[in-house]
């Protein structure tokens, strides 16, 4: 295989992973995805209980990390094979469970956030990063003057609240 083709493949996959595919794809675009007006009942419940259990924002960030990771998980097997439910309502994520995509979990993360009334939008940061070959979203929030990273998706390979994630898991 001569250089030019190996170079041209590469440069086409990385235009695939990295603009194409967030131009395409819900809650991963160069634009932050808006919140919605109406949440399901039962996430509002638990962004109410979480809340009144919470002396400060770090206390929900942290309560609210661990909510979602124990409700949803990441995974390399599915992140391609699930693609397709990037497009599907939050109701319809939220009720089901297990995996998510990293971009739907960063969004309910969002969501928790911002509807419990201790965090704003300033207050998050949308990531992009490069995993495994492929590109991963991750979250940074603002927490007094320090910023604090939080993957949730990359949880079920044992990074920790707080740990940036690595390129390869």
């Amino acid at each position: 295989m001569n250089s030019n083709l190996i170079i041209s493949l590469v440069g086409i996959y990385l235009f695939v992973v990295f603009v194409l595919s967030r131009l395409i794809i819900p809650n991963l675009g160069f634009k932050r995805t808006k919140l919605p007006l109406k949440i399901p009942s039962s996430m509002q419940k638990t962004i109410d209980y979480l809340k009144k259990r919470s002396k400060n924002k770090q206390e929900f960030l942290k309560k609210s990390f661990v909510f979602i990771t124990k409700k949803f998980h990441g995974g390399r097997k599915y992140a391609v094979l699930k693609v397709h439910e990037s497009w599907k309502p939050l109701s319809s994520i939220w009720d089901k469970g297990g995996f998510a995509n990293c971009m739907w979990m960063n969004y309910m993360l969002r969501v928790f956030l911002i509807t419990s009334g201790f965090f704003t939008e300033e207050d998050i940061k949308i990531k992009h990063t490069f995993i495994n070959f492929n590109i991963h979203q991750y979250l940074k929030v603002k927490v007094g003057k320090r910023w604090i990273y939080i993957d949730a998706w990359a949880k079920v390979y044992g990074l920790k609240f707080g740990e940036k994630p690595p390129y390869f898991i």
